[in-house]
């Protein structure tokens, strides 16, 4: 019987709630309408995407509080389920472009375009864009089948001129969005990026002449350098060590561009060689005589340091590479 009567008073307490919201006092409307907008403002997040650390980077240091601004965890990876979902509800996805792209997702997901802004595609010239023949992509995707292209380098961040040319691409398509705050975007922009990006191209002009003086030919060892070396305005000879490889193979591989970047050790020049990552032991064995340095790629977030500090900490540790004559591995730290 108690089962019977707690069905019983179970509708008429609803029944009670539900009058008391319908027939409360005149000064309930106001409140409870309130209560309703507040609610509504949770489900409008200004949200925006990237598809790669240096633009998320960007648009935070632009935004500020308030917006949700994120990333897909792996750019090598299609996006989750949940990723997905939170890409469609986003307001604005911050992308390379064709001519630099760097998730290689992209081509895999629908999206609606109308949402997918390309930074570099007004913003750059097309001597901007570095195509690598050396090295070529093979997929596929929707009605072509499997096929390849040559590589184009992603990395466009690491050349600070580029970096601030896709910034301020950012900076006015989130004013366009959200003109209310364009003020402050703006603000944002001149103190976070524009001016130590700027003083990070005065960096990468006196690693130039650096350079030039040290008479030091630059050997890359993957292209995903080479922005980088076009910043210094370095003919860089480039291997294409993006993991470890056999070691006759990456002997060989090393002999050739050496000689073919030579120097003449009369006028005491000495090979540079830039990396992506940390060489291991076997692979330090054949940079014997070679100086070498270890640079940040800038692909995620560090917990001490933003974006511009990093971009320009770079040029620090090329500069005193070719001072010390030594190696310098900052371990990305």
């Amino acid at each position: 019987m108690m089962l019977v009567r707690s069905a019983i008073v179970l509708p008429s307490i609803l029944l009670i709630g539900l009058g008391a919201v319908g027939c409360g006092r005149p000064s309930d409307g106001p409140k409870n309408a309130n209560m309703f907008e507040q609610l509504q403002q949770k489900t409008l997040t200004k949200r925006i995407a990237a598809s790669s650390y240096p633009l998320m980077a960007m648009a935070e240091s632009i935004v500020g509080e308030g917006y949700d601004v994120w990333m897909p965890a792996k750019a090598d990876k299609v996006p989750t389920a949940d990723e997905m979902l939170r890409l469609r509800r986003s307001d604005v996805l911050l992308t390379n472009g064709p001519g630099a792209s760097y998730a290689t997702w992209l081509p895999m997901v629908t999206l609606d375009q109308s949402k997918v802004f390309e930074t570099t595609t007004d913003s750059f010239e097309l001597s901007d864009y570095i195509q690598v023949q050396e090295h070529q992509i093979v997929h596929s995707h929707g009605a072509e089948g499997e096929h390849s292209h040559f590589w184009m380098v992603p990395h466009c961040w690491l050349n600070p001129r580029l970096a601030l040319l896709q910034s301020e691409a950012v900076c006015d398509k989130l004013c366009e969005l959200y003109p209310d705050d364009a003020k402050s975007f703006r603000q944002n922009f001149a103190d976070l990026l524009e001016r130590p990006l700027q003083d990070a191209v005065g960096d990468a002009e006196a690693c130039q002449e650096k350079l030039k003086n040290s008479n030091s030919p630059v050997v890359l060892s993957d292209p995903r350098l080479k922005h980088f070396a076009n910043a210094v305005r370095a003919e860089a000879g480039c291997l294409l060590w993006f993991e470890p490889e056999e070691m006759s193979a990456a002997k060989r591989r090393l002999g050739k561009v050496i000689s073919e970047k030579g120097v003449d050790q009369k006028e005491g020049g000495q090979h540079l060689l830039l990396w992506t990552r940390s060489p291991d032991p076997k692979e330090r064995v054949l940079m014997t005589g070679l100086k070498w340095v270890q640079l940040d790629m800038i692909e995620s977030a560090h917990s001490k340091k933003g974006f511009p500090r990093r971009v320009k900490d770079n040029f620090r540790l090329l500069s005193d590479s070719i001072a010390l004559g030594a190696e310098v591995d900052d371990g990305g730290n």
